[in-house]
């Protein structure tokens, strides 16, 4: 089990490797940093959950321009113990559409985006006591009119080390390959730092404060997150920026949550949350990058509603 662990990591690592192609650089690495208060690769219990989402991200301008977007999102979401997918539906309205980066005239660069993830935990576990590991495959479907668009396949894992009774340091990565075309377009190496809060101080900050910790995690919790997303889509073949081109959409998220749970069963979610470091960049059908709108930051949020089976 051990040595299919490392060789899925090594894999990992292989994949952020530019494609053998004269000229062409290391994949671009971004990171971001996140607050746990679970385990490494923890499962909440229950063999099936669906989830709603809705998701709204503010108006902001383009840099240097006048024009602007904001966007609305639905999501429905299917997971098990250690697999999960999911559809996205992304519907953008313009402002100022004269003056946009991205397109010249009156014509909006898109009405609507879409993206199907599916993801599998491919392994969980521990080692020499203090260490703790998980790794997903990953596929993705991005497109704007055609499935199934953009392509990727890709790895994701922790590594985290117990550093003092629950408490975790994990170094989270994550890439893809989407084709061989551009190494500028589809290698890209993603690294979160994860930090674990103690389930045992958390227990003695509840009993501290005279609330009854097993009762007090089953009715409601809260949670932070902060997080680095990029997501590659297919264009149309009459698209207004680039016919059969690609759209890439990066973004740096923070955000705190309220969660409820309601009954055994039922669960909700809602919280703010802010947008930044925030870039649209567009490339024609062979992935030759073509041009980069980055955006102004932006507060927004998300509620969700879940059910487990």
């Amino acid at each position: 089990m051990r040595r299919r662990a490392l060789f899925l990591l090594l894999l990992l690592v292989l994949l952020t490797l530019p494609v053998c192609a004269e000229g062409e650089g290391l994949p671009a690495t971004t990171t971001a940093a996140s607050l746990s208060f679970r385990e490494p690769g923890e499962t909440p219990e229950g063999n099936l959950t669906i989830r709603l989402d809705s998701t709204y991200v503010g108006s902001a301008n383009f840099r240097k321009s006048s024009g602007g977007v904001e966007s609305f999102s639905n999501r429905i979401a299917v997971s098990g113990a250690i697999w999960s997918a999911s559809f996205t539906q992304t519907r953008y309205i313009w402002h100022d559409v004269a003056d946009l980066p991205l397109t010249e005239g009156d014509l909006a660069p898109w009405e609507a985006l879409y993206d199907l993830d599916l993801a599998l935990q491919a392994f969980e576990g521990k080692f020499c006591n203090d260490f703790y590991y998980w790794i997903n495959v990953k596929g993705t479907a991005g497109f704007e009119e055609d499935f199934p668009g953009a392509l990727s396949l890709g790895l994701s894992g922790e590594l985290a080390y117990d550093v003092y009774e629950g408490w975790m340091l994990g170094l989270v990565a994550s890439s893809s390959v989407l084709s061989p075309l551009s190494s500028g377009l589809f290698n890209e190496l993603e690294l979160t730092a994860a930090l674990h809060v103690s389930q045992k101080h958390i227990k003695l900050l509840l009993d501290f404060l005279g609330l009854d910790h097993e009762s007090t995690q089953k009715t409601y919790s809260f949670h932070v997150a902060f997080s680095e997303k990029r997501q590659v889509y297919r264009l149309s073949s009459s698209s207004n920026v680039s016919n059969n081109g690609y759209a890439s959409i990066q973004r740096t998220m923070v955000g705190g949550y309220l969660d409820v749970l309601f009954d055994k069963n039922w669960t909700f979610s809602l919280g703010p949350e802010y947008y930044f470091y925030r870039k649209y960049k567009v490339y024609d059908s062979k992935g030759n990058f073509l041009s980069n709108a980055p955006l102004n930051e932006s507060f927004g949020g998300q509620f969700s509603f879940g059910y487990m089976f």
